[in-house]
């Protein structure tokens, strides 16, 4: 089976930059979809995005740290558990602490509502 069109090298930079972008959009939709773009970038063309890591890096954290929407936070340690599975500890070098950190953060965000959700009831 044939790569998608957008994997090749000509398209892969412009849709990264267009990913990037829409990551910062108003709309928590499109935040969403375009952090799962970059983790589907990851997935699909590894070595050609690893020269954007830094970027793509950048985007995923910060969609972690979103906790107004949650589901952007998801979808970016999502991508961001793919990084580290593709470029293993070692590659991500001090940007793998401070995924760690933001996902702590994160998981700690999140059962402290759930667990404020659950004794209001």
């Amino acid at each position: 089976m044939k790569d998608p069109p957008v994997m090749e090298k000509k398209f892969l930079e412009s849709v990264l930059g267009v990913l990037v972008e829409k990551s910062q959009h108003g709309i928590g939709a499109v935040r969403q979809m375009a952090v799962r773009g970059l983790g589907n970038a990851i997935r699909g063309a590894p070595k050609e995005v690893h020269k954007h890591k830094a970027a793509i890096l950048e985007v995923l954290q910060r969609g972690l740290e979103n906790t107004t929407c949650p589901v952007v936070a998801a979808e970016s340690m999502l991508a961001l558990a793919e990084v580290v599975r593709k470029l293993k500890a070692e590659g991500l070098g001090s940007a793998f602490k401070d995924i760690a950190r933001s996902t702590k953060m994160f998981l700690e965000a999140v059962s402290e509502i759930t667990f404020s959700c659950l004794s209001e009831r």
